[in-house]
C-alpha cells in the first residue's frame, strides 16, 4: 500500500512539474455578455409557457494549473422567468376583473463555481455548480374589466377571493368583464400590470451549469444549459417547479 502511495506521488509530481513549465499557473479574468432562453418546467407548470429571451453578464476568474484543467469562480447576473398566456378572472361583489399574464419574469444573481477541461485547442468543456439569489420577481401582462363606485367617487374595493379565482387555458378565452352584478356608478379599467411577486417564489436558487465554450485570439463564445436543483414556488408541496435555462456569452480573457 505505502509502494502504491509512494508510486502515485511520483507520478503525479513528475505530471505536475513538466505541466508548470508550459502553463505556469496561468490566472485570468473574463467578462462576458450574453442571453437567456428560458422557461419553467416540472410539476404545476402550465401548458401556456414559453420561452422567454432574457440577459445575462457577468465575469469569472479563472486559475489554471496545468493545461488540461481550470477552475473558475464567477458572479453573473441572469434574467430568467417564462412567457405565458394565462387568463385569470377575480370576481367580487363589486369588480370583475380579467388578468391576462404576458410573462413571469424572475432576476437572479448567480455564483458559478466550475471545472474547465481544456480539451483542444481553444476548445473546453465545463461543469460545475451555482447557487444564486432572487434580486426580484414580476408577473407582467395587462388587467382590464370593471368596478364599482359609490355616489361619493370612492371606489369599493371589496374581498380579492370572495369568488374563486377561474383560470382559462390557452384556446379559450374568458368572458368579457360585465358590470352585472355591480351597483352604483360602474367604471372600465384597463391597464397594464407589473405586479410584484416575490413573495411567491424560493430566494435561494441552486442549478448544475454543463457547457462547452471556444476561444480565439482571447475571445470566447459559452453554451451552457443550466439544470435547475431546487423548486421555486414557495409555501406549496405540490407544486415542484424549476427552472430550466440555456445560456450563450461572448467574452475576453485577459490573462494576468
Amino acid at each position: 500500500m505505502k509502494k502504491t502511495l509512494l508510486i502515485i506521488m511520483a507520478l503525479a509530481g513528475l505530471f505536475l512539474s513538466a505541466s508548470e513549465a508550459e502553463a505556469k499557473g496561468r490566472f485570468s479574468i473574463t467578462p462576458r455578455v450574453g442571453f437567456n432562453l428560458s422557461n419553467i418546467g416540472g410539476e404545476g407548470s402550465l401548458d401556456v409557457y414559453s420561452t422567454r429571451l432574457g440577459f445575462t453578464g457577468g465575469v469569472d476568474a479563472e486559475f489554471q494549473a496545468i493545461p488540461m484543467l481550470g477552475v473558475s469562480l464567477g458572479v453573473a447576473y441572469s434574467a430568467q422567468g417564462c412567457n405565458t398566456n394565462e387568463m385569470w378572472n377575480y370576481r367580487s361583489w363589486t369588480k370583475n376583473i380579467n388578468w391576462h399574464i404576458e410573462s413571469h419574469q424572475l432576476h437572479y444573481l448567480k455564483a458559478p463555481l466550475m471545472l474547465n477541461f481544456h480539451v483542444g485547442k481553444g476548445v473546453t468543456l465545463k461543469t460545475g455548480a451555482e447557487v444564486g439569489y432572487l434580486l426580484s420577481a414580476r408577473d407582467c401582462g395587462t388587467k382590464y374589466g370593471y368596478y364599482g363606485i359609490v355616489e361619493s367617487g370612492t371606489i369599493i374595493v371589496g374581498p380579492v377571493n370572495e369568488y374563486p379565482n377561474t383560470y382559462y387555458p390557452d384556446g379559450d378565452k374568458a368572458p368579457e368583464p360585465s358590470p352585472d352584478g355591480l351597483y352604483g356608478e360602474i367604471v372600465e379599467y384597463r391597464n397594464k400590470e407589473h405586479k410584484d411577486a416575490k413573495d411567491t417564489y424560493h430566494r435561494f436558487y441552486c442549478a448544475i451549469p454543463v457547457g462547452l465554450s471556444y476561444e480565439y485570439k482571447q475571445f470566447m463564445v459559452d453554451a451552457r444549459y443550466h439544470f435547475g436543483l431546487v423548486k421555486i414556488v414557495r409555501h406549496s408541496p405540490d407544486n415542484i417547479m424549476d427552472n430550466r435555462c440555456f445560456s450563450i456569452t461572448l467574452g475576453y480573457r485577459f490573462n494576468l
